[in-house]
This record gives C-alpha cells, sequence and structure tokens, in this order.
C-alpha cells in the first residue's frame, strides 16, 4: 500500500504539522529529504516486477540520487549529525552495495531507523509523543492491533497518526506500556488489548518485504500475538500485513502468517 510509504508517512506528518515538536519534525524532513526519489522506486507496483537489481542504470542512478540527497543535507542542514553523513557515505561507497540497490536501499533504511530512534530517546521526544498520542480521544474510533517485527519509533508514530485521521486508532505497545518490565504482567497487558481489538496489523522488516537473504523468521513476540489474536477472533479474517514495497509477500514459509492478508485499502474506519 503506497500511502503507507515513508516519504508519504512523512509528507502527511509535516504537511498536517501533526506534533509540535522541533527535534521529531527535524528527523521527519530529514528522513524525506534522504529518501525522496529512491523509495519510490520500491514502491512503484507497475514496474516492480519488472526492475532488474543487476542492471547498471538502476544501480547508477540511485548511487546518484543517493548521493546528491547527502550533498543537498549537507548544504540545508549544516547542523547534521556528522556520524549519520558518515554512515550514510558509507553505504554510497560499498561495493556490496554500489552493486546490489536492494541491499543499499535496505542500509540505508537501517542507518535512518537507528539513528531517528536513537535521537528520539536520547533526547526525551519518546515520552513528549507518548504524552501526546495517549491525550488523544479514542472513543468512536476503529481499534487495531499493531504487530510489529522491529522498532521504528518515527515510521510507527507516522503510521499511527496517519490511521488516526482515518478513524482508526492503533494501539502500539510501547505507547503505553513503555515503563513495564515484568514480561509477566507486559502479557497479561497485551491479552487484554488483543481482546479490546477489532484488527490486527502487522508490519514485517525491511529484509522480509524486499526479500533479501538472510534470517526471515518471525520474532517470538509477533507469533504470540498472531496466534492469541487469531484464537480470541476464532480464525476470523481480520488480520492484515503491512505491505509498502512490491516484492512478493511468502507466508507459506512460515505456518504462522498463513490467512494474514496484503492491507490495500482504508475505508469507513477500517482495514480491507
Amino acid at each position: 500500500m503506497i500511502e503507507l510509504s515513508r516519504v508519504n508517512l512523512y509528507s502527511f506528518m509535516i504537511s498536517n504539522n501533526q506534533i509540535e515538536n522541533n527535534t521529531l519534525n527535524d528527523l521527519l524532513q530529514t528522513s524525506l529529504d534522504l529518501l525522496n526519489g529512491i523509495e519510490q522506486t520500491y514502491t512503484n507496483e507497475q514496474n516492480f516486477d519488472s526492475l532488474d537489481m543487476l542492471d547498471n542504470n538502476l544501480i547508477l542512478e540511485q548511487s546518484e540520487v543517493l548521493e546528491r540527497n547527502i550533498n543537498f543535507l549537507q548544504t540545508e542542514s549544516p547542523d547534521i549529525s556528522d556520524t549519520l553523513i558518515e554512515k550514510l557515505n558509507s553505504i554510497s561507497g560499498t561495493s556490496l552495495y554500489t552493486s546490489k540497490p536492494n541491499y543499499q536501499f535496505n542500509a540505508i533504511i537501517k542507518v535512518l531507523v537507528n539513528w531517528s530512534n536513537t535521537t528520539i530517546i536520547s533526547t526525551n521526544t519518546l515520552s513528549d509523543i507518548i504524552n501526546s498520542i495517549l491525550s488523544l480521544p479514542s472513543s468512536g474510533y476503529r481499534r487495531v492491533f499493531l504487530s510489529y517485527a522491529y522498532t521504528d519509533y518515527l515510521y510507527t508514530i507516522s503510521l499511527f497518526y496517519f490511521l488516526y485521521s482515518r478513524g482508526i486508532f492503533l494501539y502500539v505497545d510501547w505507547m503505553h506500556n513503555n515503563q513495564i518490565s515484568s514480561g509477566k504482567y507486559l502479557k497479561h497487558m497485551l491479552n487484554n488489548e488483543l481482546s479490546m481489538c477489532s484488527q490486527l496489523l502487522f508490519l514485517q522488516s525491511v529484509n522480509m518485504e524486499i526479500n533479501l537473504s538472510g534470517n526471515k523468521s518471525i520474532r517470538p513476540w509477533c507469533a504470540w500475538e498472531i496466534g492469541n489474536f487469531f484464537r480470541k477472533k476464532r480464525g476470523k479474517r481480520n488480520q492484515y500485513y503491512v505491505s509498502i514495497y512490491y516484492y512478493p509477500f511468502n507466508n507459506k514459509s512460515n505456518i504462522i502468517l498463513d490467512g494474514i492478508k496484503k492491507l490495500k485499502a482504508i475505508r469507513n474506519n477500517r482495514l480491507h
């Protein structure tokens, strides 16, 4: 679902001024500036199947866009993190990434996620965002449980506000249970929330989504959440997965994911 790409969600957050937090807005703008012109290659459903990851033109084009975006960031944001620029430059100059653009793209996402997560935590932005979200009314909104394969605060916050604008209150455990250290009590809280939610949305890893080699197993917490939701709803087909990039979702390789449908639309405050 292209609407849920990072470029689209971050643009939505900025244009609608969803949160008055300078740190978060700077992270959104920096990520948007860096991904613009790169992410769109992987969200074009019509052309994606025909993409040749060994095509020299695609490799050169993406590398040129990455270098141009890095230079733009350094020019427009002189206070940008030196560590971030250094890591991005290392990606653009590594032979593995310059010969395989999908691996390069995955590496860009990982660098951005690690950088934004670290910044959000170290600046106490996370607690401000949680307080803002918890102050929002949830009555009258469809409650949807998010099961996520990895932690990306910036993307998840943007996803929450986008779905909220569509009449959906997305339950993300760290927004509500960030201070819970007891696994037993956390399971109790999640179990109650799974009963309250009418739908479940699974956020798969980028590595899994663009079908890179490596470990594609589902993490234990996700398996527990998906299985528990399935049991509570007695097999009703109310489970969906986010598909931003257009490699086939191979749920046959993991029986736990069998029966989860690709999210195609959001209508009448409901996932479809």
